[in-house]
């Protein structure tokens, strides 16, 4: 019998008599660490223990990435595309000279993933994929930066909210941020909500938790921002009223007196922060306020957003 060692040695083997070096023997005769290889091996099949992996095996349900609370954690999100992982990146490279992180970009992911398509179940399990017939690369074309966060003029506030929902679990959470035209964070806040319907319930509760807020710490007029127009249609007309959410909307209605609020539409790019903040009260089932100051979760988020004031 031929051991496992031998079957994955350079040179010819029963399934390749021409002695092609396969793609599994990149990772198993690499010259690192035994643990290191496993590893590899491990996020090239799709084994990390990640979110999503978890929950293919019924062991968990949600997929949220449990560190940025972003995006749903598969394999490349979790080694590449998270800003922890990110961050992790850049720390190694100023230690190890290891290749740059933008190596490491979401075309050769994707490519791979193309790949794969092409070849049947018994080669991707022997690792009989030769390196050298891999297809040519897809061109992907850039897409245009995402616009930028719409400050307020000046004397008004902003007041960035969204809300997070899970249909697999039920949980939901709100997010919520008050800003100074030049970025500068007032309060920014989480709030787990229990008993929420679906994602809509959840961002008029945003809407309703941040204008709370607001009369407690503000004494200027706010520009309430969403990214959701049926959400933002609680500030300005009745088509909600008669919903399941009409209870909702009465009482956001009721602070409307109180002072001025104006409902602004934005983009899903330009609200990451209250998005962030409201995904992280959803998986971590957390409820927190940070005034003057914004929370290590989205720092790197409002240092984005931050517009300096030009001295003259």
């Amino acid at each position: 019998m031929v051991h496992h060692e031998e079957a994955f040695t350079e040179g010819a083997s029963s399934a390749s008599p021409n002695g092609e070096r396969k793609i599994w023997n990149l990772i198993w005769h690499a010259d690192v660490p035994h643990r290191m290889r496993l590893n590899a091996w491990k996020a090239a099949a799709g084994a990390l223990a990640t979110m999503q992996c978890k929950r293919a095996r019924h062991l968990q349900c949600r997929v949220t990435c449990p560190l940025c609370g972003i995006a749903d954690e598969d394999t490349y999100h979790a080694l590449v595309a998270c800003e922890n992982a990110s961050k992790l990146w850049d720390a190694m490279g100023e230690i190890w000279p290891i290749p740059p992180k933008e190596h490491l970009d979401a075309m050769d992911y994707l490519n791979s993933i193309r790949d794969v398509k092409h070849l049947s179940t018994e080669q991707i399990i022997e690792g009989k994929y030769s390196v050298a017939d891999s297809l040519p690369a897809t061109v992907i074309r850039p897409r245009p930066p995402d616009p930028p966060w719409v400050p307020p003029p000046s004397g008004w506030l902003a007041l960035s909210v969204d809300g997070s929902f899970s249909p697999d679990d039920g949980t939901a959470g709100a997010g919520m941020v008050l800003r100074k035209c030049t970025g500068e964070v007032i309060l920014a806040a989480c709030r787990l909500l229990f008993f929420c319907n679906d994602a809509l319930e959840a961002k008029i509760q945003a809407i309703r938790e941040g204008m709370s807020l607001v009369l407690q710490w503000s004494n200027l007029p706010v520009m309430v921002q969403s990214n959701s127009m049926e959400a933002h249609s609680s500030l300005s007309n009745a088509s909600l009223a008669k919903s399941p959410n009409g209870h909702l909307v009465d009482e956001i209605k009721s602070l409307l007196p109180e002072w001025e609020f104006i409902p602004v539409k934005i983009t899903r790019s330009q609200n990451r922060v209250s998005h962030c903040l409201a995904n992280y009260a959803r998986t971590a089932c957390s409820t927190a306020c940070w005034l003057q100051r914004a929370p290590l979760i989205i720092h790197d988020l409002v240092l984005a957003d931050y517009i300096p004031v030009a001295m003259e």
